[in-house]
């Protein structure tokens, strides 16, 4: 945390903290390093419009509980419940902004603004749900007999200091966007979670969602298209994603053509897309790969996930999962087999049986120990990828989120005489540093008030 007016404060409750403290000494919440610094409140604006993700989340027929268990064991039932929440929240940068019982107030967007708010709500709300619903955590006088649902809604709010004294809230919120999420709230099955139009047309690319149809909701003017959040999808791919032709970006376009060409040529090149959020880096990606004609088979992609970009080869490692959850490798030998599968080899090549067995032990999660085994990382990586058809392409998408550790990995697979393009996306104030300069790096800046007409 870095204090904005030379003093630090906690993100969930405003009050000093003292440096390098690791939790709230005033409310015990975690100081997270994705949470940003909170102002003085003297110097902090009053008031403040922003767009954020509303979650709402409380335990099913509480009520019942009550009637079951005794006081005591209740109140270790909530205190479960709140932790699992609060952890989830706080993982993806999230704000718990009131516990009510055995209601939980979260935001996303507040008082971090962020790009990805609904897509990291909803990673939370299934995570909270999926922890809920496994029961390990609760109390064993709870087992069987708790179950959580969660509704989220986004939309822009008024945050702004409500109350007096004691009951002061900094950080309330007014609006309809919580009234929505609430009133979503009771449309959701036991461990279930519920998402409105809104988050679902900002989330679905990522998520798979079923409707639940429309439904009437008191105070709310006429009915509302509700969702029941399934899935995070097991791979979110650029290719075959762009919907229409490029506006304004046809001189990038032909940047990256051009080193698409070098690589046909046989050489290993990489070009990077930097911008700000929302300046169309993933489209650019998408319709480049739409007039190279690719096919998914074709094309590699490694997507940065902001939970998970302090984890060791995180980003690695997620790939594998997606690409043998693919090849339903669901054990140890099955992955063996399908990697060496993609090796181009069989049970008896020394080597390639090396490489798999290291891949085998990344996709579990066991860590690479010492210079040697992250040695051994970079040659299975580079083996893998050695294998591909030539010219091959691969797309680091969020390339500010990927973990350092697989960012080094790529980047020490660089060359090696491979006919192979690295189309890295990124925003400018992350973007990643190799140890060898870009082929093409490409600053996209917002598009001009012509573009936009076209566009619209």
């Amino acid at each position: 945390m870095s204090g904005q007016t030379g003093v630090d404060r906690c993100s969930a409750c405003s009050e000093p903290v003292p440096e390098g403290a690791r939790f709230c000494p005033s409310c015990g919440a975690r100081l997270s390093e994705h949470k940003a610094a909170i102002p003085d409140p003297r110097t902090r604006p009053t008031e403040e419009h922003r767009q954020i993700t509303v979650m709402v989340s409380d335990l099913v027929d509480s009520t019942r509980l009550s009637a079951l268990l005794h006081s005591e064991d209740l109140r270790e039932v909530l205190r479960a419940y709140q932790a699992i929440c609060g952890e989830e929240i706080d993982a993806r940068a999230g704000m718990v902004a009131n516990y009510m019982g055995d209601g939980i107030l979260a935001y996303f967007g507040f008082p971090v603004a962020l790009e990805d708010a609904p897509a990291r709500a909803a990673a939370s709300a299934l995570a909270i749900v999926k922890r809920v619903a496994a029961g390990d955590e609760m109390p064993s006088v709870a087992a069987g007999k708790v179950a959580a649902r969660i509704a989220l809604h986004t939309g822009r709010v008024l945050v702004s200091e409500m109350g007096m004294g004691e009951s002061r809230h900094r950080h309330a919120i007014t609006g309809m966007v919580p009234n929505v999420a609430a009133r979503l709230e009771g449309l959701a099955a036991p461990n279930s979670v519920v998402v409105s139009d809104t988050t679902c047309a900002l989330i679905e690319r990522a998520f798979e969602v079923e409707s639940i149809g429309r439904h009437d909701l008191k105070g709310i003017d006429g009915p509302m298209e509700a969702y029941r959040l399934v899935r995070a999808r097991e791979g979110t791919s650029l290719v075959g994603s762009a919907q229409r032709g490029i506006v304004g970006r046809q001189k990038e376009l032909a940047r990256l053509t051009r080193v698409w060409e070098a690589a046909s040529a046989g050489r290993s090149v990489r070009a990077s897309v930097i911008a700000e959020p929302g300046c169309g880096k993933s489209s650019l990606g998408a319709a480049f790969m739409a007039d190279l004609g690719a096919t998914p088979d074709a094309v590699l992609q490694v997507t940065g996930q902001v939970d998970q970009r302090y984890s060791a080869y995180s980003a690695i490692r997620r790939t594998l999962e997606i690409a043998l959850a693919a090849a339903r490798a669901d054990t140890d030998e099955a992955g063996h087999a399908a990697i060496l599968t993609w090796l181009g080899a069989g049970p008896d090549d020394v080597a390639a049986c090396a490489h798999a067995d290291r891949l085998v032990d990344l996709w579990r999660g066991k860590a690479a120990e010492g210079a040697d085994g992250r040695a051994a990382i970079v040659e299975a990586v580079a083996a893998l990828l050695a294998a591909r058809p030539a010219p091959s392409l691969l797309v680091l998408e969020d390339a500010h989120w990927i973990d350092p550790s697989s960012l080094e990995v790529f980047d020490k697979t660089m060359g090696a005489g491979q006919a192979r393009m690295t189309l890295v996306l990124s925003r400018r104030e992350a973007a990643p540093s190799w140890s060898a300069p870009d082929d093409a790096r490409i600053e996209l800046d917002r598009l001009d008030s012509r573009a936009c007409r076209q566009l619209v």
